[in-house]
């Protein structure tokens, strides 16, 4: 055989067997990972999941009427959803999709972040009140004295009042960007990327640690993950535009599902504090109001929540309890969690879908609507 046609040959065979081990490994992990959920009756309602999930085998026990519970399938299926589990007591209640497939959760990397912030701001590593001179962050061209003088708990709330030039931003934040020195520090809520580029950028300056590799060792190998690996998570770079790059995550609804259950346990793991519980209430609660986004409120690293008497809801359609919050990423990627009801909701769709606000509120309805 002519030798540059043997290469081609093997070029492509190489090229194949790397695609194939690819998808076959991405299947194999959605196998496995969804043979780890267990069958569960009825038993105590709240628990700490362990090393594998347990699912509800009959929701009647747990407050649902079975045949609701498949509107909400029915409706998820209609919608375009890729992936969806609803949990109740820490258990799975409601399972739809390929929760074992690891989607792009886009602008839920967020709020990661702000669990991951907690241990480094409890021990002092990280200091709010320090501003952003302080913590010598600055960006292509410079700020301006004013900018600088936005302190870090300014940045975490989307207050920093600095709107420089970044990268990935939507219509919607393009059209609501204030002129730059238009605003002082801490005065107006906007949810733009800068923001948290910046507070992504002084994690790593001091703390000296990689995001992806603390949020793997501080939170989700603690609460039980399996096949969340660094490399799901990459960081995205345009120093022209901006010194404070975008990092962008890989999860599948089990590992959005534990942390959702964290969360709402206010950070205890079966005894062990993985996230400071005065955090996690502080970067939760209702802070902005949010109606320029047609939303209710925001916490803190886009937690986003409702306050009664708000122009707009929590979500449209349903009433969830006031301590309920969610994390949001575009397209239609949500985490909800209502700790007085104990319940939550992993959704999510690949990148060439797209889920509303409405719809995601629709859908929660029926989830509410199955309760007995």
């Amino acid at each position: 055989m002519n030798i540059r046609l043997l290469s081609s040959v093997i070029v492509c065979l190489s090229l194949c067997t790397t695609s194939c081990t690819q998808q076959e490994e991405n299947e194999v992990f959605a196998e496995e990972t969804e043979a780890q959920v267990k069958v569960t009756a009825q038993g105590e309602c709240t628990i700490t999941p362990g090393k594998t999930l347990e699912r509800i085998e009959n929701p009647r026990d747990f407050g649902f009427d079975p045949e609701k519970l498949e509107k909400v399938k029915d409706y998820a299926r209609r919608i375009g959803t890729d992936a969806l589990l609803v949990g109740k007591c820490g258990r799975i209640l409601v399972e739809f999709g390929r929760p074992g497939t690891k989607y792009a959760i886009n602008s839920m990397r967020k709020p990661l972040m702000g669990a991951v912030y907690g241990k480094y701001v409890e021990n002092g590593t990280i200091d709010l009140t320090k501003t952003l001179g302080q913590l010598e962050i600055n960006d292509v061209d410079g700020l301006s004295e004013l900018e600088l003088s936005a302190t870090l708990e300014d940045v975490i709330g989307l207050r920093s009042g600095v709107y420089h030039n970044t990268i990935f931003e939507t219509p919607k934040m393009i059209a609501t960007k204030p002129p730059r020195n238009s605003q002082k520090p801490g005065d107006l809520f906007y949810y733009g990327n800068w923001d948290h580029g910046a507070y992504g950028t002084v994690f790593s300056n001091e703390t000296g640690l990689d995001f992806f590799r603390a949020l793997k060792e501080d939170i989700l190998d603690p609460i039980g993950v399996k096949g969340f690996r660094t490399n799901d998570g990459s960081y995205i770079r345009r120093p022209r535009i901006t010194v404070h790059p975008v990092y962008s995550l890989k999860m599948n609804a089990f590992t959005l599902f534990r942390f959702g259950v964290l969360m709402s346990r206010e950070g205890d793991w079966g005894g062990t504090q993985i996230v400071p519980k005065d955090w996690i209430n502080d970067i939760t609660s209702y802070h902005s109001n949010a109606a320029i986004y047609e939303r209710g409120g925001a916490g803190k690293f886009a937690w986003w929540n409702g306050k009664a008497g708000n122009e707009f809801p929590h979500f449209p359609h349903v009433t969830l309890s006031s301590k309920a919050y969610h994390a949001f990423g575009f397209g239609g990627q949500y985490l909800v969690v209502d700790p007085v009801r104990d319940l939550i909701v992993v959704h999510q769709v690949r990148s060439n879908r797209e889920v509303t606000h409405e719809e995601m509120g629709m859908l929660l309805k029926l989830i509410s609507d199955a309760k007995i």
